[in-house]
This record gives structure tokens, sequence and C-alpha cells, in this order.
């Protein structure tokens, strides 16, 4: 049980060990919407679900942010994944929080059970 950060992200943990992962979205009048998804560990990555998005929440970003920046990096996993309904990240790094290489990628990927499609993409 616990939280940690992973870029813009909070990875919660349940008592039950269910994961889920949180971030925010700011709208032009400042107020914060929560998005939320469910996450699991799979192949030294984390795979982060589609989302839903939460009611605006009385809190501004820097209160956020400053939440995040008081929490542990998450290292339980080398790699993320975030899906989405309308496509998904690549398979990210997590120190870095940047795309893993193709070369690199590619195994992962498809051990997860992910596909290519013609254009070279999962």
């Amino acid at each position: 049980m616990g939280n940690w950060t992973l870029g813009e992200y909070m990875i919660h943990e349940l008592k039950d060990g269910e994961l889920w992962w949180f971030t925010w979205l700011e709208y032009s009048d400042r107020s914060l919407s929560r998005m939320s998804g469910k996450a699991f560990e799979g192949h030294d990555t984390l795979l982060m679900t589609p989302w839903k998005v939460e009611s605006p929440e009385e809190r501004h970003w820097e209160e956020v942010e400053k939440e995040l920046q008081a929490l542990p990096k998450w290292s339980r996993t080398t790699y993320w994944v975030k899906l989405a309904d309308i496509g998904m990240s690549g398979l990210m790094d997590c120190k870095t929080l940047r795309e893993v290489p193709e070369k690199e990628a590619t195994p992962i990927m498809l051990a997860l059970g992910f596909k290519k499609v013609t254009d070279g993409s999962f």
C-alpha cells in the first residue's frame, strides 16, 4: 500500500495490492479534474488502462504538483505504457520518462501481447 509519482501521474496501491493511476487536467478557469484508471504490472512494465474523468476538484495545479513532488518515484518496474481509447503511448522508461527506442521496445511490447501494425507502431 502506498503512493508513488511517475512524471505527471500518481500511482496508488490499495490494501489488496490493486493499482490505480491518477493525473489532473487544468482548465482555463484554473479548476482541475482528476483522471484515473487501473494499472497492472507485467514483464517489468506498468500498464495504465484507459481513464475516466472525474468531477472538478477544488484544488489548484500548484497543490497537486507539490503533492507529487513529495512522493517517492515509481521504481517497481523499468517501463510503463499508457493505454487509451484513441491509442496509447509507446513503451516509456520510468526513470527518464522518455520513449524507449524501438529496437529495445519491440520484444517487450510483443511479450505484453501487443501486435505491430503496418506502419511499425503498436
